[in-house]
């Protein structure tokens, strides 16, 4: 995949890291998806696509309450930039 290649260049490329956490979330591997994303949002805390991803994953585990908690701070970085 492309960013297995970003990631054999540049390893802390917050993007390609989530990227990789959304293809195993579509795999429907949600526990390893995690992982990928809680990698990018430590290199990339305020990535809202990532926290986004992330609660996807973690509706389908039923971690709803804190699903939630990652679409809220998703809204928040998204209201502060959409300016």
């Amino acid at each position: 995949m492309c960013y297995d290649k970003i990631l054999q260049i540049d390893p802390l490329h917050a993007d390609s890291i989530s990227d990789k956490g959304a293809i195993l979330c579509i795999k429907g591997r949600y526990r390893e998806a995690l992982h990928f994303f809680d990698k990018a949002l430590k290199i990339d805390k305020r990535n809202a696509r990532t926290l986004r991803n992330k609660a996807k994953a973690l509706r389908a585990l039923r971690r709803t309450r804190t699903a939630k908690h990652c679409d809220l701070g998703a809204s928040n970085i998204e209201s502060e930039t959409s300016f």
